[in-house]
């Protein structure tokens, strides 16, 4: 005799495939699965306050100084504000934010790691560019 096999599909709706394989995780993001591996830190260069040409300057030497592990080609808009940044920081790997601000008097510089990690303020007095 014939035999014959019904396979894979319900009646009414087919099923769909089910994914199989996942991506390798990427050694050199920060949070990867493999605690031997060196993780590369990551880092997002912002600016807050008043925008200044000092401060926009400083800006783009610091993200040329952080090449290859920062997000150079970032345009930060009016409208954004930290938490959209931090919405960023998971999918991207990123594990530090470089914020700079500025008022009459000077610029500051603020280090902070993410998530919830310590912040460092520093108020810059010099700088020359790359």
């Amino acid at each position: 005799g014939t035999y014959f096999v019904w396979v894979g599909e319900r009646m009414g709706k087919p099923q769909r495939k089910r994914k199989r394989r996942t991506h390798a995780p990427d050694e050199n993001v920060v949070g990867s699965l493999d605690p031997s591996k060196k993780k590369v830190p990551r880092a997002l260069v912002l600016r807050t306050g008043k925008h200044t040409k000092v401060v926009k300057k400083l800006e783009k030497d610091l993200k040329l100084c952080m090449r290859p592990h920062t997000a150079d080609k970032l345009k930060q808009k009016k409208g954004n504000v930290m938490k959209d940044f931090l919405n960023v920081v998971g999918p991207l790997g990123i594990s530090h934010f470089l914020i700079l601000s500025a008022t009459e008097r000077c610029q500051y510089l603020k280090v902070a790691k993410t998530p919830q990690g310590p912040t460092a303020t520093f108020r810059i007095e010099q700088w020359s560019s790359c």
